[in-house]
Parts: C-alpha cells; sequence; structure tokens
C-alpha cells in the first residue's frame, strides 16, 4: 500500500499498545514496516519545529507580537509564534515521498477495525479519511452526482 510520512505516523498511533501476544506480535511487526528508517529520517528532517519556524521550509521567520501564526515570506507556508505542541513534527516536503509499505492481513485488519471503531464511535478525523478510505471503505464512484454548471 502507498503512503505517505503523515499517514504511516498516523497509523503508528492507530495500532494497539496492548492486546493478547498474537495482536501484539503483529502489531510490533508493523511498526517496524510502517516506521521510518535511519535514511528515511536523514533524508526527510524530521524535527519538533521551533519559535519563528516555517512548518514547511524551516526559515526563520519574524512574527510580530500577539501573533501566533504568520505566513512565511519565503515559501508562504505558516510560521509559528512558539510551539506548545511538543509532539508535533515537521519535514521537509519535497522528500515526502509515496512509498509502498507491506502491510500484512492481520494488521491490515487490526487497523481496519480500528478506524470502524472511530467511525461508528463519530471519532474519525478529517486527517483520517484518508486512511480509512484506503483501509476500510474506498470511495466509489458516483454516478448521481453532476457537476455545478456555472
Amino acid at each position: 500500500m502507498e503512503l505517505k510520512v503523515a499517514e504511516r505516523l498516523m497509523l503508528l498511533n492507530l495500532l494497539p499498545q496492548e492486546g493478547d501476544i498474537v495482536t501484539l506480535r503483529v502489531v510490533r511487526e508493523a511498526q517496524q514496516v510502517i516506521g521510518l528508517s535511519e535514511d528515511e529520517l536523514k533524508e526527510l528532517e524530521i524535527h519538533n519545529p521551533t519559535v519563528n519556524e516555517c512548518l514547511q521550509c524551516g526559515a526563520k521567520v519574524e512574527v510580530e507580537p500577539g501573533a501566533v501564526e504568520i505566513p512565511c515570506t519565503k515559501c508562504g507556508g505558516v510560521a509559528l509564534r512558539r510551539t506548545t505542541d511538543s509532539t508535533r513534527l515537521v519535514w521537509k516536503q519535497s522528500a515526502d515521498v509515496l512509498k509502498d509499505i507491506a502491510i500484512g492481513p492481520r494488521a491490515t485488519s487490526i487497523i481496519a477495525e480500528k478506524l470502524e471503531a472511530l467511525n461508528t464511535d463519530k471519532k474519525l478525523t478529517m486527517q483520517q479519511v484518508g486512511l480509512y478510505e484506503k483501509f476500510v471503505e474506498p470511495p466509489e464512484p458516483d454516478e448521481k452526482v453532476r457537476p455545478i454548471k456555472k
């Protein structure tokens, strides 16, 4: 399955941390397959953003007092005045390419069940919709939907 970095990181967070021994062995193997290699980490330059750093290009940006976010003058991305979320990660977007990840059938089932549970509980986020469509319910073309005429 072809996945980008953000999808892989979300998948790692979806995998259960507890269960029976068989499930945990499947999860451990899935973590190794889905996780980022040393080479990928180096190429992507993954890090926590610092104060006044653009989230897309990494440039230092002058941020006015009181502002939390401001457009980057270099690339048009968003710079943060301060980072309060130490779990937020940024990476070099030009190095973020689709990678074919061989997720086994048991791990796929575990991921699909988790996504279905989130959907049933109405806890699915916009960031997870793409994963839901890949693992649970691929979108079908709707022949009844017609483009809006101007």
